[in-house]
Order: structure tokens, then C-alpha cells, then sequence
């Protein structure tokens, strides 16, 4: 959940991506009723990352969140994933309460099209590596 709160706060707080969507950003799944573009987030694996010693206090981890930009038009995703690449990549120190050593963007989906409801999707995944 720590991860999860660091990109919603970094996404929320970015007035970048706030141009976009306004405060359409949603976990896991985006409402039925709620228009686009949006983003949604969901957490994919967190892992547990090796350190030297183990002391007992804070363990080091990475969590895997992707982060899917949703338009009705293909460019739009494409602005969405940068205004989130601004927002997101290589920040740390405490965010939400959550000591975070770093973000980095690591794999990119493909761009997706549901003909039913009119909508291009991307997904792009980002590491958060942080103490839990």
C-alpha cells in the first residue's frame, strides 16, 4: 500500500498531469460514470531487496506500480505518460509519509484500443523502491 500511496500523491500533486485530468485518478480500476482522460493505478508485485545486513529495522523493497493513461484520442495518452514521467521519475526522500529511495520507469505497455467504448489505453510501469 506504501507504493500506492507515493504515486497517488506524486500524480495528484503534479499540476502537470492535474491539467489532464483534473482529479481523475483512480486505483486498481476506473468508475464506470467517470469521463476521460484519467489515470489509474494499480500495484502489480512488490519484492523484498537485498541488503548487507539485516538489522531488523526498515526493509528495503520495490514495488512494481502500473500507471494507465486512458483517452479518447491516441495523442492524449501519449501527453499523459509524460506529464506522469515528470511527476514520478527519480523522485525520493519521504513522500506520503513513505521513505522512498527512488522511481524509475521501467517497462511500457502497448497502446490498446476498446472499440466498444471509444478509448485508448497505455500502460507504463514504474518501480518505487522504499522502505516498508
Amino acid at each position: 500500500m506504501n507504493a500506492e500511496l507515493v504515486v497517488y500523491s506524486l500524480l495528484s500533486g503534479s499540476a502537470e498531469v492535474a491539467a489532464l485530468v483534473s482529479t481523475r485518478i483512480y486505483p486498481s480500476d476506473l468508475p464506470q460514470q467517470i469521463a476521460v482522460p484519467a489515470i489509474v493505478y494499480r500495484h502489480i508485485d512488490t519484492v523484498d531487496r537485498p541488503t548487507i545486513h539485516g538489522d531488523g529495522g526498515p526493509q528495503l523493497v520495490q514495488s512494481r506500480i502500473s500507471v494507465i493513461a486512458l483517452a479518447q484520442d491516441y495523442s492524449t495518452i501519449k501527453d499523459l505518460h509524460e506529464a506522469v514521467k515528470d511527476a514520478m521519475r527519480y523522485q525520493h526522500g519521504t513522500i506520503a509519509g513513505v521513505q522512498v529511495a527512488t522511481i524509475t520507469r521501467d517497462i511500457a505497455g502497448p497502446d490498446l484500443f476498446d472499440p466498444d467504448l471509444e478509448r485508448h489505453e497505455q500502460g507504463v510501469d514504474y518501480l518505487v523502491v522504499h522502505n516498508d
